[in-house]
C-alpha cells in the first residue's frame, strides 16, 4: 500500500512500523498510537474486527469493509486512497 510517508494516521504508521519487519504478535504500535492519540476506544475497536495484532489490524480492522464509519476516521487521505484503489473502488 503506498501511504503518505510522514502521515501520523494509524494505518500509516503501521505501515510504515510493519513495513519489511514481521509482526510480533503484539499490538505494541497500535496500543503506542492509541496512548499518544489518547483514543483507547481504538484498541477496542480493532480487537472486534479481528485485529490481535498489528499485522491483523492492517488485514482485519481495516480489511474489506473499508468505509466503515471507524475506519474512515482513522484513515488519512492517502492511505484510503491506496485502499480504494486496490479494492477496485
Amino acid at each position: 500500500m503506498t501511504t503518505n510517508p510522514e502521515c501520523p494516521c494509524l494505518v500509516c504508521t503501521l505501515e510504515r512500523a510493519l513495513d519489511g519487519s514481521v509482526c510480533d504478535g503484539t499490538l505494541i504500535v497500535t496500543d503506542g498510537w492509541c496512548r499518544a492519540n489518547g483514543a483507547n476506544w481504538i484498541a477496542r475497536w480493532v480487537q472486534k474486527r479481528g485485529g490481535l495484532c498489528d499485522c491483523e489490524v492492517l488485514m482485519n480492522a481495516f480489511g474489506d469493509d473499508i468505509m466503515v464509519v471507524r475506519g474512515v476516521q482513522l484513515r488519512c487521505q492517502a492511505a484510503l486512497d491506496a485502499e480504494q484503489l486496490a479494492s477496485g473502488w
